[in-house]
């Protein structure tokens, strides 16, 4: 499709950074923050976008702002597009992690950490000694969001959620046993129950096993192409 040079000058293109940024936060306080200006400077921004779209786009709601259906389908084409724009204007020399020197941040739980930590460190010295990790404990129902603000770089942890614009990857599954010590009397007071929840310290083993994601991008050119 040709371009319309003279109708696409006159659409201001940051309109675009405070969209994804109000649908991100539901929150003009926020959304402003975020992109750091003034509230009255956001609150024209919404004004302008919803005439350039001719859609109320967000609405107030008691739980905060509300997207409507044209806002939520719009989400997704503009996240792309940003991120398309981001990486054309910082494009770099190709990735070289022998002598890139950058601080990565990851959110994990600390179980995740002493399990991949000192591997991951390890692997880096080898391979990238010029990066450094900045590891932040955190939980799964935090993570996404940590992300989507950009306070992360790369997630780890169990993960059943997600968007399209989260990149995930499979390091490793897992199940979940129970112990039980039978010759204990609790358990021979209780060997005739039917189930295993009657005892407080044990639990029926998991029947599905837990997966693993790594969700991403990096933040970065090349990056995302070359983690593991």
């Amino acid at each position: 499709m040709t371009i319309d040079h003279i109708d696409l000058s006159r659409v201001d293109l940051n309109l675009l950074v405070a969209l994804d940024a109000l649908l991100a936060e539901r929150s003009v306080t926020r959304a402003a923050a975020r992109i750091g200006i003034g509230q009255s400077a956001m609150s024209s921004s919404l004004a302008r976008l919803r005439t350039l779209f001719s859609d109320e786009l967000l609405t107030r709601a008691p739980e905060g702002m509300r997207p409507t259906p044209r806002a939520l389908a719009l989400a997704e084409p503009v996240r792309t597009l940003l991120r398309q724009v981001q990486a054309l204007v910082r494009r770099d020399a190709e990735f070289d992690p022998r002598t890139v020197t950058r601080t990565f941040t990851i959110g994990l739980p600390d179980s995740a950490e002493v399990l991949i930590g000192p591997r991951l460190l390890a692997h880096l010295r080898r391979e990238a000694p010029g990066i450094s990790l900045l590891l932040r404990s955190i939980d799964r129902i935090r993570i996404l969001q940590e992300l989507d603000a950009d306070r992360v770089d790369l997630g780890i942890g169990f993960f059943s959620e997600g968007q399209t614009h989260h990149k995930q990857r499979l390091l490793t599954a897992t199940a979940i046993s129970a112990c039980s010590m039978p010759s204990s009397s609790a358990w021979r007071r209780r060997s005739r129950s039917t189930t295993t929840s009657a005892f407080p310290t044990c639990s029926p083993a998991s029947r599905r096993p837990l997966t693993g994601w790594s969700t991403m991008p990096w933040r970065g050119s090349g990056a995302d192409a070359r983690s593991r």
